[in-house]
């Protein structure tokens, strides 16, 4: 996206500026092509200084396109004082499914296939929480509902797939613009696997996952039936929290079967009778936590193991 540069030059005394535009890579050379965005930054020249040099440098590369890296965070306001925070995910190639040598991988998974993500969006860097939830909607639906703890960082569970559009579309009609939409099956997983081909983003060795999700071994065999605050175990590599289980998370699609065909963009079939749900949840064994696992449901369910996270498109 360009910016506008304005430059008023007084009588050799001083120069006034308003620089903020998206940084061009240091040492990115003339019209090279593709450059990386970044943060934003008026010292072109990471010399310290705010000056000519640095004019210099924009107007040789006005106009350039420029690429950014997966896990550049962007925060949305949504109404009374609450935000939402977001992560950049590139455009990109993946591997969609599992192999069948994966261990305890389930037929659904199968078979494996390329899908291309040809638009980079962005994903809610942790699941959509209570507090956000009712600061759109204005409802609790989780009140008086077993196997939930009522706290404004946890996630909103007892949501269905349904209710899930009303917060969208309130996001979108405050928003005038169509930001806000559930995540394809394609780009949760895509998102979710953050350039792994591993069973879990973090690896196949599933004792590590204690420190990257909410499962069953530390929630409720240890007495605690109800998932908790979000962003309290690791991040993936694209700095994702909760990707693999506290809540599954609804996605857009209709549920079917894979096809071994190369895809760009699958959104699912145009109808059906289950929504797909990815993730697992706090009350998953380990093997439905996998980056590949998929679960599905009637659009009408509303449990306290299913929750939402959000694109933004831009």
């Amino acid at each position: 996206m360009r910016r506008v540069l304005t430059i008023a030059v007084v009588a050799g005394l001083s120069v006034g500026y308003n620089l903020t535009w998206g940084v061009l890579v240091v040492g990115a050379g003339a019209n090279s092509g593709a450059l990386e965005c970044g943060a934003l930054t008026a010292d072109l020249n990471a010399d310290g200084v705010v000056d000519f040099a640095d004019f210099f440098i924009l107007a040789d590369q006005f106009g350039l396109s420029c690429s950014r890296t997966s896990g550049t965070e962007k925060t949305a306001l949504l109404s009374n004082g609450v935000t939402m925070s977001f992560v950049w995910i590139a455009p990109g190639t993946f591997t969609m499914g599992s192999p069948s040598s994966e261990p305890r991988r389930y037929d659904s998974e199968g078979p494996q296939h390329r899908v291309t993500i040809s638009r980079g969006f962005y994903l809610g860097k942790y699941e959509v929480t209570q507090e956000q939830w009712e600061s759109v909607i204005g409802t609790r639906p989780w009140l008086g509902e077993e196997y939930v703890e009522v706290a404004p960082n946890n996630p909103a569970v007892y949501v269905s797939w349904g209710d899930t559009q009303i917060l969208i579309h309130r996001l979108n009609e405050a928003a005038g613009d169509s930001l806000y939409q559930l995540p394809s099956e394609a780009e949760w997983e895509y998102a979710c696997r953050a350039g792994t081909t591993t069973s879990w983003s973090f690896g196949n060795d599933w004792l590590q996952l204690w420190d990257y999700a909410w499962y069953i071994e530390n929630t409720y065999d240890r007495g605690q039936n109800h998932a908790v605050q979000v962003g309290t175990r690791l991040p993936n590599p694209w700095g994702l929290f909760d990707m693999h289980g506290n809540v599954s998370e609804w996605c857009q699609d209709w549920y079917e079967d894979y096809s071994a065909n190369n895809q760009t963009d699958p959104s699912g079939p145009s109808k059906g009778s289950y929504r797909v749900y990815r993730g697992g949840g706090y009350f998953s064994v380990y093997p439905s936590t996998r980056s590949a696992y998929r679960g599905f449901s009637v659009p009408d369910n509303r449990s306290y193991t299913i929750g939402v996270r959000l694109v933004r498109t831009k």
